[in-house]
């Protein structure tokens, strides 16, 4: 059959021009990858941190996008596929000290070509760098009861790891640390059960942080902290060790705990208003001076130093920048305010009568005492100044030991109107007074709780000396201190409860 000229010429083009195409695409796209290289870091490098970024250069003869399979372990044959990136860089994580790892880039074009670069190798000595961190909570300031939780926050990182994290307290605001606990990891809080055992008005918390290393970063609270137990505290002298020194106890009478160790005796504890410090009266200069220390008992210092006469009976201003008590020093008793650091010492009452003992108002403006410049010892306001001297009792029995209200508006004193010492309440001018103790035994010193619902006295009803607590009608009375057989006497309320 003959073939149409024009036709067969018209196939013929069609049919090379659709293999020219194909050839063409043959063509295309058959170049693999270029080999990776110019690692960073360089081949063998050794390294101080583990904190590295991997980068590498390649390119394709084909211009086409290109990915990466990402090769790493400590082999030297690397087997281990870390990631698969498109750029030419990779951030590897979980890197160690002590350790050299290999690791090996494949590139990949849109086809599927691929080129495996070399395989590359870079380690890590000891670990020469430390952790950061920093203790969040407690900071400073805080006020925490004890037998509550609370929560210790931190942040804290490493280059590598944070092994653990040791936990600790100080109650003496940093000369001794006692272990809270050891934590694995690096969890960031704790939950802490206060133990009955820690309280103190100079709490810290140190927190250190361990790398796999053996490196150690620590950080400390701020400031100092508040952890009490709730109720406060009752300081008070007591002989149960053969001299008389200072004790503490809970409010309830629990977890009694000497904290003077004076060989010649300790007496009339007095807290200042953020608890911190106790004033007292000691024997331990040979003359009794008034003293102040930590209310732990620790770092007695002398701050009357008189030598040639007796001090005793301190007691602290509501605002903490006074501290009033009796002195003998004019061969009669008087009542003197100082500064806590016993400077600026001056004779309030300045009368040729016996004038002793005192409690502020809650003002700090006015102080009461007890005075037998009438003939008999009966209770005086006066100013802080020593002006206005004002008799307030005139019962013709022996009125003494007066302390203020929390409110300011009754005062409370030891009087022996029955024939027997009892406590009395009264308002400010004299006013009402009332027998709430009601007992024939010998009760003495009364002083206010913090909140001015109970009193706290001495009273030797059972046959010693003891602390007790009632209300302020004389009810629910409770002993206290409980330790038949010896004299528990002065107590004294914390202010903080």
């Amino acid at each position: 059959m003959m073939r149409n000229p024009v036709i067969f010429r018209a196939c013929t083009a069609i049919t090379a021009l659709l293999v020219l195409v194909t050839c063409s695409k043959l063509s295309v796209n058959q170049a693999a990858p270029d080999v990776p290289s110019a690692p960073s870091p360089a081949d063998g490098d050794a390294l101080d941190s583990v904190s590295i970024e991997l980068s590498w250069t390649c390119s394709d003869p084909d211009g086409d996008p290109l990915s990466y399979d990402i090769y790493l372990d400590t082999s030297s044959t690397p087997e281990v596929l870390v990631a698969t990136v498109d750029t030419t860089v990779y951030t590897p994580v979980g890197l160690h000290y002590n350790f050299t790892y290999y690791w090996q880039v494949v590139a990949t074009d849109t086809t599927g070509l691929e080129t495996e670069g070399p395989i590359w190798s870079f380690s890590f000595g000891a670990d020469m760098i430390t952790p950061s961190c920093s203790l969040i909570a407690p900071n400073g300031g805080e006020f925490w009861y004890v037998d509550t939780d609370h929560d210790i926050e931190w942040e804290a990182s490493d280059d590598d790891s944070i092994a653990f994290v040791e936990l600790e307290y100080s109650l003496d605001a940093g000369d001794s640390w006692v272990r809270v606990d050891s934590l694995e990891g690096n969890p960031q809080v704790y939950s802490w059960t206060i133990p009955d055992s820690i309280y103190s008005t100079r709490c810290l918390i140190r927190m250190s942080c361990h790398d796999s290393g053996d490196n150690v970063t620590s950080d400390t609270s701020d400031a100092i902290f508040t952890v009490w137990p709730q109720g406060g505290l009752i300081a008070f002298t007591s002989d149960r060790d053969g001299q008389n020194n200072l004790f503490t106890m809970w409010a309830d009478g629990s977890h009694q705990r000497k904290i003077t160790d004076g060989a010649e005796g300790d007496y009339d504890a007095s807290w200042s208003p953020d608890c911190s410090k106790i004033a007292f009266a000691s024997y331990s200069g040979g003359i009794q001076d008034i003293y102040i220390m930590n209310s732990d008992g620790s770092d007695p210092v002398n701050i009357s130093n008189n030598a040639t006469s007796h001090d005793n009976r301190p007691f602290w201003s509501p605002n903490g920048d006074k501290i009033a008590f009796s002195s003998y020093r004019t061969g009669n008793w008087e009542v003197y305010i100082m500064n806590p650091d016993g400077s600026e010492q001056y004779n309030l009452t300045v009368n040729g009568a016996a004038d002793y003992y005192c409690s502020w108002n809650p003002e700090g403006d006015r102080l009461a005492f007890h005075s037998n410049r009438g003939g008999n010892w009966d209770i005086y306001l006066m100013d802080d100044d020593g002006s206005n001297q004002t008799r307030i009792t005139t019962s013709g029995a022996v009125d003494a030991y007066p302390s203020w209200s929390p409110n300011g508006l009754l005062i409370v004193f030891r009087s022996n109107i029955p024939g027997n010492n009892d406590i009395y309440l009264m308002n400010v001018d004299g006013s009402l007074q009332t027998n709430i103790s009601n007992h024939g035994g010998d009760d003495q010193f009364p002083r206010w709780s913090p909140d001015g619902m109970r009193i706290i006295f001495c009273s030797n009803r059972t046959g010693d000396f003891e602390i007790y607590v009632m209300n302020i009608d004389g009810t629910n009375l409770q002993n206290l201190s409980n330790t038949p057989g010896y004299s528990d006497v002065y107590p004294s309320w914390s202010p903080i409860y």
